[in-house]
C-alpha cells in the first residue's frame, strides 16, 4: 500500500464520499492497479479480525446476507408486479 493511494482514500472519505476527481488535495491519481491493491489491503485490514478469524464463518455470514437479500428483492419484485 502506498501513501499516495491511502491518502486518496482518506481524502475521499473526509470530503463526504465525493468522487475521486472532486477531492481538493488530489493531484494526479496513482495508477488504477495501485489504487485497487490499496483498496484491497485497506478492506482486508478493516474487516479481518486480529486473530485472523474464521474463513468459513465469514463465508456463512455472507451466504445468509445474500439469501436474505434475494428473498427481500423477490418480495419487492412480487409487490411491484402484483
Amino acid at each position: 500500500m502506498t501513501r499516495d493511494c491511502a491518502d486518496i482514500f482518506m481524502d475521499v472519505i473526509s470530503y463526504g464520499l465525493v468522487g475521486l476527481s472532486e477531492a481538493a488535495r488530489i493531484g494526479k491519481p496513482p495508477p488504477y492497479d495501485e489504487l485497487l491493491e490499496t483498496a484491497a489491503e485497506l478492506f482486508d485490514r478493516m474487516l479481518t479480525p486480529e486473530d485472523g478469524g474464521s474463513l468459513e464463518a465469514g463465508k456463512e455470514i455472507l451466504r445468509r446476507v445474500a439469501a436474505g437479500s434475494r428473498e427481500h428483492f423477490g418480495q419487492v419484485k412480487g409487490q411491484a408486479q402484483g
